[in-house]
Parts: structure tokens; sequence; C-alpha cells
């Protein structure tokens, strides 16, 4: 399952990438210094920002400032799980203004997802 925020391989941000050794150590612990520490830019790139529009009932969901991040290559049935929202509570998707019947389809960065909920009546 997937979390709003969440980073593809579980929040790798502030995790030293490799170590290297200092100027003339020769590989052991005390010639060792830190290694590259992933920037936020750098994390973010493994990220999408989706903006969400719910309408109807599922209106009262609508994630804060209107847009979830998701990790790259996020679908919108992923999507949907981090909304919190059952499957059978969607009548039609869309993506930047196009129906969208497939729920397996890969969400990009600053991609629009609305979505309805079913409508009754008489």
């Amino acid at each position: 399952m997937f979390s709003a925020g969440a980073c593809w391989d579980g929040e790798r941000r502030g995790r030293k990438m490799d170590q290297t050794p200092a100027r003339g150590g020769s590989g052991s612990s005390a010639g060792w210094r830190g290694g590259n520490v992933l920037s936020e830019a750098m994390v973010r790139r493994w990220r999408v920002n989706v903006r969400v529009k719910l309408m109807g009932l599922l209106k009262g969901k609508s994630p804060p400032g209107g847009s979830v991040e998701l990790p790259q290559g996020a679908t919108i049935a992923q999507a949907l799980e981090v909304l919190d929202i059952p499957a059978d509570s969607v009548q039609v998707l869309m993506v930047n203004g196009t129906l969208q019947l497939d729920r397996g389809y890969r969400l990009a960065d600053n991609d629009e997802l609305t979505i309805l909920a079913p409508v009754g009546g008489g």
C-alpha cells in the first residue's frame, strides 16, 4: 500500500548512498567519512505530484492542498488507495480532462485526476 508523501522505496530521504574514503585513508573505519546524502530535490525526482478533483459524495475526501504525492509510475488504482476511495465508489475517472477507463494507467507529474462518484436519482 502506498501512502501520501511516501517515496517508492520507503522514504530514502537523508539516507547515505555511499561511503567514500577520506584522503589518505587506508580503508579502516577511522579513514572513512560520511557519503553523499540524498537531497530533497533528488528524492522529489522519484515522486509525482497529482492534482485531485473529487466530485459529489467524494468531495469530503479531498486531500489537503488538492494534490497528492505518489511514487513515480503510480497508477490510478494506487491513487484511489492512497485517497482511501473504494473502487465501487467511483463512476467516472478523468486524467487531464480525458475519460480514462484503465485504472492501471500510470500517472505523470502534474496530471489532474478527476473522480466522480456514482449518481442516483429518478
